[in-house]
């Protein structure tokens, strides 16, 4: 699927409180957004339906390095641009397409979801001296 550009946008970086009664997913890698974690809150309009998506910091450094790929590599315009949720799905027809790793994804990580989400969560911990949330991301 295609991005459709929002109506309006905002995105407001954030630090997970853990007060909510459900968890926070980040939108890329469905990984949880734990207690004390940098996260991205991107919310916007698009077709008439106001929604917000959540990204952890490091999907989103990918995300911002896939669509860097994107304006260098090809003629794509902006509204043509992967939509969220499908970054790995993007990335794997990269990989395809290339013969190996894309420059913007973490090298020697397999392109998909249950990689990104634990490569997500081993640097959660790194950063955390080994503390994550029970049962990891």
């Amino acid at each position: 699927m295609i991005c459709e550009l929002p109506d309006f946008w905002s995105e407001t970086w954030r630090t997970c409180r853990g007060r909510s009664k459900k968890p926070m997913r980040c939108v890329e890698c469905d990984g949880e957004i734990v207690k004390g974690m940098r996260y991205l809150d991107y919310s916007g309009k698009w077709e008439g339906d106001v929604q917000t998506y959540r990204f952890h910091e490091l999907c989103w450094q990918i995300h911002e390095g896939q669509h860097a790929f994107i304006r260098e590599h090809t003629t794509y315009s902006a509204d043509e641009y992967p939509a969220f949720g499908e970054m790995v799905e993007y990335a794997r027809e990269d990989a395809d397409n290339m013969g190996g790793f894309p420059d913007y994804w973490p090298p020697g990580l397999y392109v998909g979801v249950r990689a990104l989400r634990a490569h997500v969560s081993e640097q959660w911990s790194k950063q955390n001296d080994g503390s994550t949330a029970a049962g990891g991301l």
